[in-house]
């Protein structure tokens, strides 16, 4: 089981960072000259290639290795998690961006469209960390804060969450403190314009899978919190309900209930597209 969770720890970081490049191979692909080649050769070690992704790849990321992890020991663990998969990468991150804001790295040079940024981290004692990206250095700062939001965006979602025997329970299952009566077989099986308390709720859910096509996870949430402070739907126990009708009613993947109310709504990344998903739910109410 270790060696799963090291696995998975590797296979992650790997993806945003191809460490440990080869300086020869580094100079033939940017064509080099043989003293810069030289240069590079003497001063950086090591030298890494930083792979740009979008926060949607982060967060599908954090998810799947979750589910790997729950795969493969049955239940979720936040602290065994953290220490085998996120603590060095949330370090690692964190001292780039403090290297960053105290001035200690520059564009050593720029080719092919790259930036090579010289860094000079904590451990860099006999040589300089060399970073090589898409991105110049606002960029790449911004780039490695959204990173980092993203994992501690995920790792605050899951720590409201208790310790739970996997086998018990669905991945979909509301949490603990938030329980709702699950439906069984026997019962009428309910639909979204069946919890929202409006006279034209059918109405507005067919609009709502036009305007919102393939929306799903974050906005998802947030577009439940739109029906809420509205008051159609309930503000209580009506998550995973409301997700299971999503799932059943939408003609696109949502993803997983976790993905959508694991999300905790921000004041500053999520206002604009939360008052938005208001006013357009307001012009359905008035014109219904």
């Amino acid at each position: 089981m270790a060696q799963h969770s090291a696995k998975i720890k590797i296979d992650m970081r790997e993806k945003l960072f191809e460490i440990g490049k080869n300086w020869l191979k580094i100079s033939e692909e940017y064509s080099f000259s043989e003293s810069e080649s030289f240069f590079i050769k003497e001063n950086f070690w090591p030298i890494i290639v930083v792979n740009s992704y979008d926060t949607e790849w982060v967060k599908n990321q954090l998810d799947y290795y979750k589910l790997e992890f729950i795969k493969e020991n049955k239940i979720f663990d936040l602290d065994i998690f953290k220490r085998n998969n996120l603590d060095f990468l949330v370090f690692e991150l964190n001292e780039y961006l403090d290297n960053i804001k105290k001035g200690k790295t520059k564009i050593w040079t720029e080719r092919k469209g790259d930036y090579f940024h010289w860094f000079k981290l904590h451990l860099d004692t006999k040589s300089y960390t060399l970073l090589i990206s898409d991105k110049n250095e606002i960029q790449l700062e911004i780039y490695f804060k959204t990173l980092l939001s993203e994992i501690l965006k995920f790792i605050e979602a899951e720590q409201v969450l208790p310790i739970r025997d996997i086998e018990t329970i669905t991945e979909q299952e509301t949490p603990i403190s938030e329980q709702e009566t699950p439906i069984t077989e026997q019962e009428t099986p309910i639909t979204l314009s069946d919890v929202i308390t409006h006279a034209n709720s059918v109405e507005i859910v067919e609009r709502v899978k036009v305007q919102y096509k393939n929306i799903k996870g974050k906005r998802l949430k947030l577009l439940l919190l739109a029906f809420q402070d509205l008051n159609l739907l309930p503000k209580e126990r009506i998550a995973n309900k409301f997700h299971k009708c999503c799932e059943k009613e939408f003609d696109w993947e949502i993803a997983s209930y976790t993905a959508m109310n694991g999300h905790k709504f921000n004041e500053v990344t999520d206002s604009v597209e939360f008052t938005s998903m208001k006013q357009y739910l307001e012009t359905l109410i008035k014109t219904n």
